[in-house]
């Protein structure tokens, strides 16, 4: 680097005298002895000021690199500090006797985090991967030291992964990997986390993800949430994955967005899910899943497909006022509890087939703007379909009913087989399709129709219009 300054230097200096030389010789006069003499003046001026400037240019150029040497020198410093400071603190944490050291070696990444944008990454990685430690918290007794430190760890990542934090405070990243982790009490209410990976995880205590976003790929895949678990009011901006996922308590699923593909493939919820005025902005799959207890959809929206084939609901299932605008599937499961559609509204095909109806089923005031299909499915107990709409084909083929069915008030858009009826049935034929009076009881008795509430013609013509 020196050489090339000096050599710069040098190069300088001889093109400004070249340039005060050729200008100095432009004005001599042949024969005129005074103007050589004051040429031979201003050529040794210009030897002066050439030296000055070189001299001048050299200074100038010591300072910068000096200036430089000390930048250099000081950065080197920094990162050798930061990297003392980061062996210090892996090692605190890597103490297996004692709890307090440990909690120090956390309080130093947090301060290392805080005091360096750029290492917060590498923070959150390092708290990530003491927390992947294992940790057998059924065999640990309560006054185990670890415990609190895990919790530190724990409140770390809450603290300072908030959305409300700004942009200066919140402890920006592109990966959290929590794989295999054992978890208590976890609160990320109100969080921002970004491809955060769960796998294997295992929430123990009341789980909280209330308001918080997700942004990237979200797994959650084979966890076990072994009590209380809230998504309400959740965001994710992407694919979320809960295969396999065991919900052990309450699920709560409410007013969630989800902007990706949501899978729920052979998830287990062994008490209640709501899901109540949750949005699936793309595919949901949610076949295979087993709901133990009652299950609350009322008001979800579903703007892509549907899979909830092969699912089992053990207890009453409510999707009430709720939209399906895209393909559903329902084949195969089986309702062990109620089953309640009331005013849903089905955009597209909607099959039903192979399904089981233990516990009775409402469709009523339902619209059907696809074909539907319920062929081969069971009835246990009553169903109605009292005053649904079938915009297209509707097919029971197949099916069996044990018990009363309600087709009263339905119209159908197009003439079906007697085949696909349930029972018997008497049709009315209409200027916009066939509508049903009245069916008959399986002892061959006429029913009295039964009074429906009021409908509401402003949700009854959005209802129709999906």
């Amino acid at each position: 680097m020196l050489l090339v300054v000096f050599a710069l230097i040098l190069l300088g200096g001889w093109w400004y005298y070249d340039l005060q030389m050729a200008e100095i010789e432009a004005l001599r006069t042949p024969g005129d002895a005074q103007a050589d003499l004051e040429i031979a003046k201003m050529r040794l001026e210009t030897v002066r000021a050439t030296l000055t400037v070189a001299a001048g240019i050299g200074a100038a150029s010591a300072l910068v690199l000096s200036f430089r040497r000390q930048q250099h020198d000081e950065f080197h410093s920094t990162q050798q500090r930061i990297t003392e400071l980061r062996i210090q603190a892996v090692e605190q944490l890597s103490s297996d006797n004692n709890a307090t050291i440990r909690i120090g070696g956390l309080y130093n990444l947090e301060r290392l985090g805080e005091q360096h944008e750029e290492l917060r990454q590498l923070v959150l990685d390092e708290i990530c991967s003491y927390l992947r430690r294992p940790f057998d918290a059924m065999t640990s007794p309560p006054a185990d030291p670890e415990r609190e430190v895990r919790a530190f760890a724990q409140e770390i990542l809450q603290r300072r992964l908030k959305r409300r934090l700004g942009r200066r405070n919140y402890w920006s990243h592109n990966r959290l990997n929590l794989t295999g982790a054992s978890l208590r009490l976890v609160d990320f209410s109100g969080c921002r986390l970004r491809n955060v990976d769960f796998t294997g995880a295992r929430f123990r205590g009341s789980t909280k993800f209330r308001g918080t976003c997700f942004d990237g790929m979200t797994w959650f895949t084979g966890v076990v949430f072994e009590q209380s678990v809230s998504f309400s009011d959740a965001r994710f901006e992407d694919q979320v994955d809960f295969e396999e996922a065991v919900f052990s308590a309450d699920a709560d699923l409410s007013r969630a967005m989800w902007f990706g593909t949501a899978w729920f493939a052979k998830a287990r919820f062994v008490e209640r899910v709501d899901c109540s005025l949750a949005e699936f902005r793309k595919h949901l799959e949610f076949s295979g899943v087993s709901v133990g207890g009652e299950a609350n959809c009322k008001g979800a929206v579903s703007h892509g497909s549907a899979d909830l084939s092969r699912s089992t609901f053990t207890g009453a299932a409510e999707f009430g006022f709720a939209r399906f605008v895209g393909t559903t599937t329902f084949e195969e499961v089986v309702f062990g509890g109620r089953v309640d559609f009331d005013s849903v509204a089905f955009g597209s095909w909607t099959s039903f087939a192979r399904s089981a109806f233990r516990g009775g089923a409402n469709f009523d005031g339902s619209v059907f703007n696809g074909g539907s299909v319920y062929r081969e499915s069971a009835w246990h107990s009553r169903a109605s379909f009292l005053m649904a709409r079938f915009n297209a084909t509707v097919d029971f083929a197949g099916s069996v009913f044990l018990d009363d069915v309600s087709l009263n008030g339905a119209l159908l858009r197009r003439v079906l087989h007697d085949q696909s009826l349930p029972g018997q049935y008497r049709p009315v034929e209409t200027s916009k399709g066939f509508r049903f009076l009245w069916t008959v009881k399986r002892d061959g008795s006429e029913p009295v129709i039964p009074q429906r509430r009021p409908v509401d013609r402003k949700r009854q013509s959005g209802l129709e219009a999906v």
